[in-house]
């Protein structure tokens, strides 16, 4: 809303300091509310950097009980980003756009809190027989390369 409030100033700033029919056409006039106009702005860019800082401090706080502290779970880029609330067990996600809540426990937004193990690309099951053919692709190729060289003989 201050967002809104703020441009509306800014668009009316021109209109008021119009020469011929307007009241205000002396230049001190025009100096206050070109003052204004910035001082607006540097409010809206300063709560924004207020806000951000917080974030970051204290962490996101809970829409639903207000605690700070919520875990991130998703993140993808031009995608909503997903939060658990580890108070009240709330799940919802924000726009990357806007800041405004929207409810995330449906069955559309599961996957994005199901947990992921780090993956190690270069890690083989162990539970697999050396000459596995399962393994495929760049890892398979380097681990079928470093056991040619390994055996004795070759």
């Amino acid at each position: 809303m201050a967002v809104i409030a703020l441009v509306a100033v800014v668009l009316a700033v021109p209109g008021l300091v119009r020469r011929g029919g307007s009241t205000l056409q002396s230049s001190e006039h025009r100096l206050v509310l070109a003052a204004i106009a910035i001082v607006g702005v540097g409010l809206l860019v300063a709560t924004a950097v207020i806000l951000g800082v917080l974030e970051l401090a204290l962490g996101v706080r809970c829409p639903s009980c207000e605690a700070w502290g919520m875990q991130l779970m998703a993140a993808r880029p031009f995608r909503p980003r997903y939060y658990l609330c580890p108070a009240c067990g709330a799940r919802v996600k924000r726009s990357a756009a806007g800041r405004a809540w929207r409810d995330a426990s449906s069955e559309d937004d599961a996957p994005s809190y199901v947990t992921r193990l780090p993956a190690h690309p270069w890690r083989h099951d162990p539970d697999l027989p050396p000459d596995d053919a399962t393994l495929t692709g760049t890892t398979g190729n380097l681990l079928s390369n470093k056991r040619r060289r390994q055996r004795p003989g070759a």
